[in-house]
């Protein structure tokens, strides 16, 4: 059998001299930005960027509200992760966005935004010196950004509202924004917004949730000139979460980092029974430092057509019972804003560009194994 260390240097090998692309990850200590939703696949995702203290300089982490946790409570969780991973003496600043996205009317599901928000239930220490800032994130990202002496990288692990609206405000800040690793969107592969006795009712069969929460935000970004690397569900439907990697895991446990996810998969085990559970958001934050993925470059954008045959209230309700709180969410956003339409907006679609000016970094294969084995150990902060 061919041991990890000796099947990763392999690999290594390859993506140097066989594969003629391979996705773009940074060779040298870079600025980063943290933008997330703070649900449970972002968790691990945000432990192991702040376990890559020597690669990355953690500016800020910014919570996109339009997502799975809601604005407070998805800040205080964020600042625990920060205590729990041991940098709470650092200034890492944790900021938020609005609830709502650009337009429409799309968001997650009730059990999802709860669970989130309580962590599953699972208890971690609180952070006796949180960095929460009442600054907007836009705001704070267009100020980060212009007092860094580097360009800055961005990873965005959740819906794209806050980086969107930064682009829209502040076009100016493009240039400043070195590359946006982004967790989202599906080419070959269908989406994943139909989940059994959940979202039943959503009728679209394209669209990944992240992209489909807030379309015009994503197509804002896609059709920006800011280097993306994008890490669709072509690639992480190729390493799922399963009960041998929680073994694997709980063999391996060498620090609160692990032990905490350790502890969220144990209560999770139904959704990785279901063979539906995949290392979207860690797999997309690993693909910054190593390079786990093939890619191929393709431009591409997103589908936002409305359906102004609809008011935004009906809308709300033929998402069904388990998003009523959808009617909380969008309280006092009524207004400009509009429907979409519901079979195809938030696709991600492939778009010729003759003059190959907005090519993206798709990754589209990974080895699996490999990068497993690399998060274990950075979970642990351990030495590669």
């Amino acid at each position: 059998m061919i041991s990890s260390k000796y099947r990763k240097f392999i690999y290594f090998l390859n993506s140097l001299f066989i594969f003629n692309f391979i996705f773009a990850y940074e060779k040298v200590p870079f600025p980063l930005i943290i933008d997330t939703d703070a649900a449970i696949d972002d968790w691990p995702a945000v432990l192991y960027a702040l376990n890559q203290k020597t690669q990355s300089d953690l500016l800020g982490i910014t919570i996109s509200a339009t997502g799975e946790a809601h604005c407070k409570p998805a800040q205080k969780n964020i600042a625990d992760l920060i205590y729990l991973s041991g940098r709470e003496k650092e200034f890492i600043p944790v900021t938020c966005g609005d609830s709502v996205p650009l337009d429409g009317f799309h968001t997650f599901p009730n059990e999802w935004r709860i669970t989130s928000d309580s962590l599953f239930g699972v208890k971690i220490p609180s952070n006796p010196t949180p960095h929460i800032l009442t600054k907007h994130s836009v705001e704070w990202m267009h100020e980060t950004l212009n007092n860094s002496k580097k360009p800055i990288v961005f990873l965005t692990i959740g819906p794209l509202t806050n980086v969107g609206q930064l682009i829209k405000k502040y076009p100016d800040d493009i240039k400043k924004i070195k590359r946006i690793y982004i967790m989202g969107g599906a080419l070959k592969v269908k989406g994943n917004l139909n989940v059994p006795n959940i979202t039943e009712n959503l009728k679209n069969k394209y669209a990944e949730w992240n992209i489909w929460i807030d379309p015009l935000s994503a197509k804002i970004v896609f059709n920006s000139s800011i280097p993306l690397s994008i890490v669709p569900l072509d690639a992480t439907n190729q390493v799922r979460v399963t009960r041998d990697f929680l073994k694997q895991l709980k063999s391996q446990i060498h620090s609160k980092s692990a032990k905490f996810y350790a502890d969220i998969l144990d209560r999770n085990l139904d959704f990785i029974d279901s063979g539906e559970y995949y290392f979207w958001d860690v797999l997309s934050a690993a693909s910054m430092y190593m390079p786990f993925c093939t890619e191929k470059k393709v431009n591409l954008d997103v589908v936002t057509k409305f359906d102004l045959s609809k008011s935004g209230e009906e809308q709300m309700k033929s998402f069904g019972k388990n998003f009523s709180l959808v009617f909380s969410q969008f309280e006092g956003n009524m207004q400009n804003r509009h429907p979409y339409e519901q079979i195809e907006s938030g696709r991600t679609i492939e778009k010729v560009d003759k003059d190959k000016k907005l090519e993206h970094e798709i990754c589209f294969k990974v080895d699996g194994d490999v990068f497993k084995d690399h998060f274990i150990k950075a979970l642990n902060n351990s030495k590669e």
